[in-house]
This record gives C-alpha cells, structure tokens and sequence, in this order.
C-alpha cells in the first residue's frame, strides 16, 4: 500500500533530523487521542488527550510547553470543559511565555477562570507574543469545576531563524573503532544559499575534538569522523548564508567504541545478516541497536532468534560489550500458513497490465533475498508451468512487503487505473486473458519453488479483473479455480475508492483500510521554494526528501524534512513551503498515515 503523494521532482530540501522546536507559522489541531508530549515541540505532564484530541488537563500543577524556532507574534487556542467537581473557586488556567524556557515573564499571556470556561469549545485569543519569545507554557494552577482540553493550538509568525542541523545521524551516535568512511553532514535551514567556515570572521568549516578532518570543497557540509581513537567528541558546523549576517553553529555529540564482533548462525533452513542502519556488520560497538534480517527458505518460516543463546523479542538487539553470537532457526512453514499470494489480476485495455502480490503472514518478505519472480507462459505454452519448462518472460520482484501490504508489479507503459502506483515495472508483464502467471522463488524456474499461480486453461480472464476472495490466505500450485476468486469488470477496477476489495494496491483484509489522500492545491514552484495546501483537517503528515529519485522508482526511502518547511493557514488550508537550498535535483514527497 502506497503511503506517499508525489510532489515533484526540485532543487531543494536535504535529508535532516527531526528537531524539537517547531518552525512558525504552527498549527496543531489534533482530531484523535494522542500523548501531545510526543508531538513535534511539546513537553510537559499534561499526556493524555480524548477521543478528539484534547490535550487534558485534569490536576493541578499539569503542564504543556511548546517550543519554537522563529519569532512568533500572536498566540490562538480552543479550550473545552469537562465537568468534574474537584477544587476550590475560581479556576486559573495559564498562559506564559519566555525566551529560554527557563525564566518566564512575570506578566502572563492569559490567565483564564472557569467562568470563561464551559463544556462547549471556546476559541481563545488573539494574544500577543514577544518577538524574543520561543517557549509557551500552558499550566493548570488552580483546578475547578472543569478538566481542561487544549487543542487547535495556532502561533503565527516566522519566517524561522536560520539553524544547522544534521543529516541521518542523531545526538549521541555511536561509531564502530577502526571503522571506515563515517561521516557527518551537516545543511543550514532557512538560510537561503549556504556554506560553513568563513575566512572573514576567522572560522574553520569544523571545530571538533575528534581529529578528524572535512571536506575542503564548498560547501564544506562534510566532516570524516576520525574513528582511530576511543572516546566521546563532540563537532560544531559553522554555517553562513544568504539571509543572515554572521555564523549560525550547530553541534553534534558521538562516540567511538570498540567493536565487537557479531556472527550470525543459521540451521540450514535459510539465511541471515545482522546490519546496523541497514547496511551489513561483522564489528559493532556496545550500545548500538543491531537488526537481524532472517531469510527462510522457500516453505519455511522464522522460529527463534537468540542472542548469546538468549531469546530477543522480535528482531532487534542491543549490543552488548562482548561478542555476539546470534543464531537463527527456521521451521517448516504449517499447511496453509500464510505466505505471499497473488491478490489481484487485472487486465484491461492496451497495455493496462497489473499483477498485486500480498503478504498476509507475520513477518515481512525480502523479495530480493528469497529470489522472487513473476513468471509468464504464453498462449499454447500456458500450462508449461506445470511440467517445469522454462517461462517466456520472468520479471525480477525487489524490495520487501511488509505484513499486511500490497505489492504492485505493473506494465511500463500501463496508464490506468490513474491511482495505481507500481513497486515495480516491466515491458514483459504482457499477459491478455489466455496466460499462465505464477510467482515462484529462484534464479531458475522450479516447480517445486512456485509460491502462487494464476494457472489458465483457456483464454476465459480477457478485459476483466479477478480478485481474490478474503478466505484465502496462502498461495496455490494447481489450476485457477473461480470459487477463490471474484470476478470484476476493470472499468470497475478504474473507478474503485479506497478501501474497496477491487482497488488495486489494497487487498481487502488488510487492516486498517486505507483512506483517500489530500487534494493538493495551489501547487507552486519558485527557484526558492515550492508551495502546496492541503486541508486543514490532516494534522499528522511528514514531508520527505530523497536524492536522485523519480516518481516511478520502487521503494522510495528518505528522512523526514518536515521542520524545515514552514506553515501557514490559508483559510480552510494549511499552506507548507518547502525551501529549495539544498543543491541537487531530489524528489519531495508527502506521506499521509493510513492514506493510499
């Protein structure tokens, strides 16, 4: 299932860490329960929220902070009551601001009673904020009559000051001892064009303790970490840029440690690597988070994972400071456990080809490590399958699918349904109603290795849609059967809403079903920025970037950008500005939780 919306293809945002303080304009309008203390910007004791997304406010003493990144000018909130008769008259709920979090202005923004409060929703404000302000307090310090709800928090002002922040990697990382090309980048936001060091006021790219060394070519965002000797360091980026005057800094603190070793044993069964932020480790230092990629073999399905002869949950660990000995055991997968399946066939006009696989097993698929094909046998050779002759075309399936998704292989050249965005695409998926469509595993065709087949006995699947039927849960290696699956027209297929059984890139057992994305409105691109709107009713999305990606590449992957976009409410709209000084083409895109 597709989670993204595709913006375009710009020069423009790098790939950076989440911040705490929140960039201005800022709107949170929370619509279901959610810890605010987990939100972008917040802190404080008031955790929990209701069904609608109230921030509750039920004791004495309850507190939420919001911090910011620019200068704000005014503040807007609702508040809601909710009838409780502890406390003593009259209530006082404040609101305060302060430039460093820790000294707040003894005049208060707000200090509301109950008798401004009731159980219907009360917008609060305008209220004036100091320019110089960057925290927000709201306090509960006298309870009575009501608990408070805190939602659609709005702080206008901006633009953000210019910050440096650090590209994929987080406060307090570690780095194996002896470890090559370990690097920090680092990227100015809100600076418009940028470079670190500056001759004029006497500043080095980089000051670190480390001894390591950076790149000498601008914009000298690069430092090579010095992994020679054990310790903590610490390195500062000092930024200039277009929009401001002078240095803005960053720094990041890490550590290097010696690394132990880690190997992996399996029972026969399959195979499996242990990585470190997805890439393969023979060596890691104690402290960092390492992750066991299980491959079972074709009919075979993960059992345990121990770590020192200790069973971990799930498929992380810990390093500990002493080697690893990880060892991995597969069992025979149960008859009709679940695997991947062939979820849907669809073939419509022209070269509208798809094929949707799905995963309704526990554990996610590695496509390209089990060897994953789509094979076709053609017209007179479509029941070669069978007799293990080889197929006319084999499609090469990549990436994962994770438990509970859908995979889409489709034609290269295939236009409809306009919605379906493919995994992965193939001139040679070229089946019209009379072919065999069988997924296996393998270099080389094996019957034995067949995980699912469309198998045909005669042109009867032309200009049509079959869906599987939501009892079946595993794949089969017989003949197609009709009362496994649902025949649809593939206008109908065109046509599907989301979290219908017929819409491709969905299976209907899957759960939760997907929702329809945003409309994104008034799409604008400059040489600064690009500019959307999106309704203000979705309150939880990420904006992501990526380098050197196009909207057709299957597995898109890249960090969230999201702090350093700002917002504004357009009306019924959130308005985003994604800033565009980062240098290379990327691709920007929007991902909305639960939509398709």
């Amino acid at each position: 299932m597709k989670t993204a919306v595709a913006i375009g293809v710009l020069w423009g945002c790098g790939v950076v860490s989440t911040m705490a303080a929140v960039p201005l304009p800022y709107t949170n309008s929370s619509t279901n329960a959610v810890d605010w203390t987990t939100l972008s910007g917040w802190s404080g004791t008031a955790t929990n929220s209701n069904a609608g997304g109230y921030a509750l406010f039920d004791a004495d003493g309850r507190t939420l902070t919001l911090e910011m990144s620019g200068a704000p000018t005014t503040l807007l909130f609702d508040l809601r009551g909710y009838s409780n008769s502890v406390g003593t008259a009259p209530a006082s709920f404040l609101i305060e601001q302060s430039a460093d979090g820790s000294v707040w202005s003894s005049t208060p923004v707000a200090d509301i009673s109950n008798e401004s409060l009731s159980l219907a929703t009360t917008p609060f404000g305008p209220y004036p904020l100091a320019n110089s302000t960057r925290f927000v307090r709201f306090t509960y310090v006298d309870q009575y009559a009501y608990d408070i709800g805190l939602n659609d928090v709005v702080v206008a002002g901006g633009p953000a000051e210019p910050a440096v922040v650090f590209t994929d990697r987080e406060e307090g990382f570690i780095v194996a001892q002896g470890a090559e090309n370990e690097i920090i980048t680092a990227a100015v936001i809100n600076g418009g064009g940028y470079f670190f060091g500056s001759g004029a006021l006497e500043k080095e790219a980089w000051e670190s303790n480390n001894g390591g060394t950076f790149k000498t070519a601008f914009p000298k965002e690069v430092y090579y970490i010095n992994t020679a000797t054990a310790g903590t360091f610490y390195a500062t980026a000092n930024g200039r840029g277009d929009n401001f005057e002078g240095i803005v800094t960053g720094t990041i603190h890490f550590a290097v440690a010696p690394a132990y070793s880690v190997v992996v044993q399996v029972d026969g069964n399959g195979s499996a690597a242990a990585q470190v932020n997805g890439h393969p480790v023979t060596h890691v230092p104690a402290g960092a988070q390492v992750t066991v990629l299980p491959v079972p073999d074709p009919g075979f399905a993960t059992d345990s994972i121990l770590v020192n002869s200790e069973a971990i949950a799930g498929t992380s660990f810990t390093m500990p400071a002493t080697a690893a000995v990880v060892s991995v055991s597969f069992r025979e997968k149960l008859p009709g456990e679940p695997t991947l399946m062939i979820s849907q066939y669809y073939e419509g006009s022209s070269l509208n080809k798809w094929i949707e696989v799905f995963n309704p097993g526990a554990e996610p698929v590695d496509l390209d490590a089990a060897g994953y094909r789509l094979g076709l046998w053609q017209n007179a050779g479509r029941e070669g399958w069978k007799t293990g002759a080889a197929p006319a075309f084999a499609i090469e399936l990549t990436g994962a699918v994770a438990p509970g998704t859908a995979y889409l292989v489709g034609h290269v050249a295939a236009v409809v349904p306009a919605y379906a965005a493919a995994d992965v695409v193939s001139k040679d998926l070229v089946f019209n109603g009379d072919d065999s469509v069988v997924l296996y595993t393998g270099t080389e065709y094996d019957f034995a290795n067949v995980v699912d087949a469309i198998g045909l006995l005669s042109n009867t699947a032309e200009n049509c849609s079959y869906v599987r039927a939501d009892t079946v849960t595993f794949g089969v290696n017989t003949d197609f059967d009709a009362n496994d699956w649902v025949k649809v027209a593939y206008t109908a297929v065109d046509a599907a809403d989301v979290a219908v059984p017929e819409r491709l890139g969905w299976h209907g057992v899957a759960q939760p079903p997907p929702t329809n994305p945003p409309t994104l409105s008034n799409l604008g691109h400059s040489a600064s920025a690009i500019v959307f709107e999106i309704p203000t009713n979705y309150t939880d999305y990420t904006v992501h970037g990526a380098e050197g990606l196009s909207a057709g590449t299957a597995g898109w992957a890249g960090s969230s950008i999201v702090d350093q976009c700002t917002t504004e409410l357009a009306g019924n709209n959130t308005r985003i500005t994604v800033p565009t000084t980062f240098g290379p083409k990327q691709m920007i895109w929007l991902s909305i939780p639960g939509a398709e």
